[in-house]
C-alpha cells in the first residue's frame, strides 16, 4: 500500500535530517512542514479545532494525513481531499484522509 501512495509525494524535496521535540504540538511551530500526520481518531472538538487554525497558516502544498475525517462543515475549502482508504492499525481498522493545500 505504501507503493501505492508514495508517487503522490514524489516533488516534495525531504530533508535527510528528522528533528523530535519534548513538548505540545500545538505549540510546535509547523510553518516549514511538507507532510503532517495526525493520528486524530480520539481528538476531541477543542484540539480538533486548534488544528485546523494551524493548518490554515500553512502553505499551498502542503499534505495533512489523518485518521479521521477532521474537517468540520466548508472549512475544508483549501484542502482538497487526494485519497481515502482503509488501514489496519494496531488497535484495529481506521479510514485514513489525504489532504493537500490549495490555497
Amino acid at each position: 500500500m505504501i507503493n501505492t501512495y508514495s508517487r503522490l509525494f514524489d516533488n516534495i524535496k525531504l530533508n535527510p535530517v528528522v528533528e523530535f521535540y519534548n513538548g505540545d504540538f500545538l505549540e510546535h511551530d509547523w510553518s516549514n512542514a511538507s507532510v503532517i500526520f495526525s493520528n486524530s481518531i480520539c481528538f476531541n472538538a477543542s484540539i480538533k479545532k486548534t488544528i485546523i487554525k494551524k493548518l490554515e497558516k500553512l502553505r499551498e502544498g502542503v499534505y495533512f494525513i489523518t485518521t479521521c475525517r477532521f474537517f468540520p462543515n466548508n472549512s475544508d475549502l483549501f484542502w482538497d481531499q487526494l485519497f481515502s482508504f482503509k488501514s489496519k492499525l494496531s488497535w484495529g481498522g481506521a479510514q485514513v484522509f489525504i489532504f493537500q493545500k490549495t490555497m
